[in-house]
């Protein structure tokens, strides 16, 4: 039998997503069950479903906020450069991945023209 060598290169720790940006997500869960069940309460919770609405909005604008101007780890800058200018070595990209921004923005932009077209 023989036995398997192991690599002895260090593993080291990256950090992909800061504590500021786990925090916001967690609470977009919590606040999405909240609106959740405050909609469909009904009447009487109308006034918490709104709140809950409103905290959302805050933290989704303080999320895009945070991309850009906060650490380097959230990546919505950088998402945005390799849109431009994809990477040259591929599965090395820590954080956000070109192809989810992508598909996010086609997602966002697919919304806004259907909501549009109602009115």
């Amino acid at each position: 039998m023989t036995e398997a060598v192991l690599d002895e290169t260090p593993l080291v720790e990256v950090a992909v997503w800061d504590a500021a940006v786990r925090i916001v997500h967690w609470l977009m869960v919590v606040l999405l069950v909240a609106l959740l069940a405050t909609g469909l309460a009904g009447n009487d919770w109308l006034v918490w479903h709104m709140r809950a609405g409103y905290s959302m909005l805050t933290l989704v604008l303080f999320r895009i906020a945070w991309g850009f101007c906060g650490s380097r780890t959230p990546g919505s800058a950088a998402s945005c450069v390799a849109l431009a200018r994809p990477a040259a070595t591929p599965g090395r990209w820590r954080g956000a991945r070109t192809s989810g921004t992508r598909r996010t923005i086609r997602s966002a932009r697919g919304w806004w023209w259907r909501c549009s077209r109602r009115s």
